[in-house]
């Protein structure tokens, strides 16, 4: 897991900072959550995933595509690098 994802696990529940802070494999050690912490964490990545969609620039990016890749389908793709980048999952392009 990166960074972004540890900071938004430990928002959700605050109690798990110092096991986070000493513990390399922090996302394998799921001793201090509860069902409701889960929740919260999910509520929260998914919510800035949302934040990330909403904010985004992705639109203009696409308004001139080529005849090949639809619009629709430019603002997906430029989304999809967008939310990868902030949650550093994976390939993505600059």
């Amino acid at each position: 897991m990166n960074e972004q994802i540890k900071q938004l696990a430990i928002k959700a529940n605050p109690s798990s900072k110092q096991i986070y802070d000493v513990a390399e494999s922090w996302p394998y050690n799921c001793a201090a959550w509860s069902g409701e912490d889960l929740s919260n964490l999910v509520e929260l990545v998914v919510q800035e995933t949302l934040d990330i969609v909403n904010n985004s620039n992705s639109a203009n990016q696409c308004m001139f595509t080529t005849y090949d890749q639809s619009v629709v389908g430019c603002v997906r793709k430029a989304l999809d690098q967008e939310i990868r980048k902030h949650f550093n999952l994976g390939k993505y392009d600059n």
